[in-house]
């Protein structure tokens, strides 16, 4: 049950710090170190990796693609192997991916085998069940998260992150590429949100404009 308003498939990684929730082949960043991941099997990479469409990426994580753009991956990125790029966004809170439900905090993430409290007093059940302070309780489906403090992530939300829009899908993000509507607010690739009413917006780092159209600003800016 989602609320009305408001990782580990197979092949995962067993890193200790936060690895990518990704089974397909492609480089990511973890703990500063640049892997190669195939087939399920992930081989640190010590020089320089080519991508089936051309990028080169380097042990660093700096990251050139074949029209000579570059940038540096963070910790936490997956670049597939046709170059999609994917994003952990959850640094601090909890995720539900293959009916296992994970704590993440700092960066470390170990299965949640107890009753936790996040920042605003929201409860969450080893078995996914959400008890907010106020309000119904709901339940954590597969792909969906929960953030630190308190604000829901749910599969086929966008958050703003790093000056860009990330629409998050099975527990990983992936830059908006075209305008997306989530139950009639319009959100585009630059930022910019059209409201049910009408009005315009535009998204502030770290907001959450989940798939039922609820805007949850960063509490941290509050």
């Amino acid at each position: 049950m989602k609320p009305i308003n408001s990782i580990f498939a197979a092949g995962l990684f067993t890193f200790t710090t936060l690895g990518p929730l990704q089974a397909a082949d492609g480089v990511a960043m973890n703990d500063g170190k640049l892997m190669s991941v195939k087939d399920g099997v992930k081989t640190e990479v010590t020089g320089e990796i080519t991508l089936t469409d051309g990028t080169r990426v380097t042990s660093t994580g700096g990251v050139t693609s074949a029209d000579g753009k570059s940038w540096k991956l963070k910790d936490g990125d997956f670049i597939e192997m046709d170059r999609t790029i994917l994003t952990q966004v959850v640094k601090d809170g909890v995720i539900r991916k293959d009916g296992k439900v994970m704590k993440i905090a700092a960066g470390v993430m170990s299965e949640l085998s107890s009753e936790m409290t996040l920042s605003d007093g929201t409860k969450i059940m080893p078995d996914g069940k959400v008890v907010p302070r106020a309000g119904k309780t709901w339940e954590l489906d597969n792909g969906d998260a929960i953030l630190s403090d308190g604000r829901p992530l749910l599969e086929g939300s966008v958050i703003f992150m790093d000056g860009k829009p990330l629409l998050f899908e099975d527990c990983m993000a992936q830059p908006l590429m075209e305008e997306v509507s989530l139950d009639g607010v319009k959100v585009r690739p630059d930022g910019a949100v059209t409201k049910k009413d009408g009005g315009t917006a535009t998204l502030n780092e770290g907001d959450v404009i989940n798939k039922d159209g609820t805007w949850m600003p960063d509490r941290k800016a509050e």
